[in-house]
């Protein structure tokens, strides 16, 4: 991390901190853990463009004269729009930058100022961290879960948060930074992680969350931070969430209309109409069985929610449906109303029993595309987030201006994006491939409230359009009664 740039009085009073909190707010827990006075990050990259032999330099503020403070056993929640610096502040607070990063302000550690030295002493023995990919986890190590050993590979996206949550925690610690730690945790296994968490306050451990989760936040915030393009702008109690009138910041407002929105009226189907008619799919993993005899059909009239605790199959049964798992036995039809070849219909059957092989199925390539739950995993590192759409002709897709990506997105590797981002150029990718069914796993966990709700919209608008069925997988009962038509419960 580079330097840190000090401009504070080293005085007495210079060690009150200038940072005021909203009415409302709570602060019960002490003193000042830790402070950050007047930090601005900006980040230098090259920008490669065609017909140019040289890269163009180009500079950008991620964090703008942000000043925030955590008091000694104090449970802060950081939430705000996806792409706005969030988890950038969660690593800075842990020493971790990006290449070709410089950060100008003060940090303040349990009274002191910090240098550069101080603040990597501290993250190395004081801070645990748990960040939000869930590619952080070696996939060479096995982890416990459940009595189990397994590999991360074989474990849901929810097990794996779990495991990554209890590796990353460490003796000694004083603060624990966790960013989207109940990401791909059904409700009740994120109340469980979070108590488990909050719990730590009895042993003198300050908590920050960031999240995307509002009602995470509600339930265990002594405090909440609104974060906006960078800065904070606005601090608040849970409380203030149930009275509009006591939110300052266009976000929270719209937050509090989101958490109060009524059922999504889906447009009818305008393009083909196909079913997917599933019968008596047997799925296992290292010999157990994890879906057994399911039947169900799925209509591509219908917004389909998966719905279901963690570990239950949900993305089991996706991976299936699209043809990355082989099924121990059962069929999977695919069927065009119509079913006449000159009208355009196919009809397909996956047989299992067969040893038919999914993965090169016509049926699976035209027909069904899968947005997999780990947008990082969905890209790849080498190639610009330009060069992927590219694959499909989606690069001058207006669903980037649909979804709210700046355009300059595009020009910059999948390391330099958010986990929001990621996913929704994920999502447009997907759409640009038109396909009879769109399977979202999980596909927009890291986006917030107001966001996801946006993209939502979009999809559904778009596929009714386009004739393409969405299903959804989720552990958000506000996302499966809003936007769901009908819901497949495993």
């Amino acid at each position: 991390m580079t330097e840190m740039i000090h401009n504070l009085d080293h005085s007495h009073d210079a060690q009150h901190h200038h940072h005021t909190h909203a009415a409302g707010s709570v602060h019960e827990h002490g003193h000042h853990l830790v402070q950050l006075d007047d930090v601005t990050l900006r980040i230098t990259r090259p920008v490669y463009e065609k017909r140019k032999l040289f890269p163009s330099i180009k500079t950008t503020t991620v964090l703008k004269d942000l000043s925030i403070s955590l008091h000694a056993k104090e449970i802060l929640f950081i939430v705000g729009e996806t792409g706005a610096g969030k988890s950038m502040l969660a690593n800075l607070l842990v020493g971790k930058t990006p290449k070709g990063s410089n950060v100008e302000g003060t940090f303040w550690f349990d009274g002191n100022i910090a240098d550069k030295a101080k603040l990597e002493k501290i993250a190395r023995e004081n801070i645990s961290f748990i960040p939000q990919p869930l590619t952080s986890l070696n996939p060479l190590n096995k982890f416990s879960y459940q009595e189990k050993s397994l590999y991360p590979h074989e474990m849901s996206g929810g097990m794996q948060r779990s495991a990554l949550i209890h590796d990353a925690l460490k003796p000694n610690t004083q603060i624990i930074i966790a960013d989207e730690p109940t990401e791909g945790l059904d409700a009740k296994k994120a109340r469980a992680v979070m108590s488990e968490l909050v719990s730590l306050r009895d042993d003198g451990v300050s908590l920050i969350v960031v999240t995307h989760d509002i009602d995470l936040a509600l339930n265990f915030a002594d405090r909440i931070a609104i974060f906006k393009d960078g800065n904070i702008v606005e601090e608040t109690s849970s409380a203030s969430f149930y009275d509009k009138s006591k939110l300052r910041s266009d976000f929270a407002q719209n937050v509090y209309d989101c958490l109060n929105e009524k059922q999504f009226e889906a447009q009818k189907n305008q393009g083909r109409a196909c079913e997917l008619e599933i019968s008596n799919l047997s799925v296992s993993y290292d010999r157990k069985n994890v879906i057994s005899g399911l039947s169900t059909t799925i209509s591509s009239n219908d917004v389909t929610c998966i719905f279901g605790d963690t570990g239950c199959g949900k993305s089991t049964l996706c991976k299936a449906i699209a043809g990355f798992l082989k099924p121990n036995g059962g069929q999977i039809t695919c069927t065009e109303q119509g079913g006449d070849e000159a009208l355009g219909g196919v009809t397909k059957t996956c047989d299992a029993a067969a040893n038919e092989d999914l993965k090169t199925s016509p049926f699976v390539a035209n027909q069904v595309t899968l947005i997999p739950q780990n947008p990082f995993m969905s890209f790849d590192p080498k190639m610009t987030i330009n060069e992927s759409l590219r694959e499909v002709n989606a690069e001058n897709s207006h669903l980037i201006d649909k979804f709210e990506l700046k355009p300059e997105l595009i020009k910059r590797f999948p390391s330099e994006l958010s986990g929001g981002e990621l996913q929704r150029f994920a999502i447009v990718r997907a759409l640009e491939q038109k396909p009879a069914f769109l399977i979202m796993d999980e596909a927009t966990s890291m986006l917030d409230i107001v966001t996801q709700s946006k993209v939502f919209k979009v999809v559904c608008k778009n596929c009714a359009d386009e004739g393409i069925g969405v299903v959804f997988v989720t552990h958000d009962k506000r996302l499966r009664d809003t936007y769901s038509t009908r819901v497949i419960n495993l």
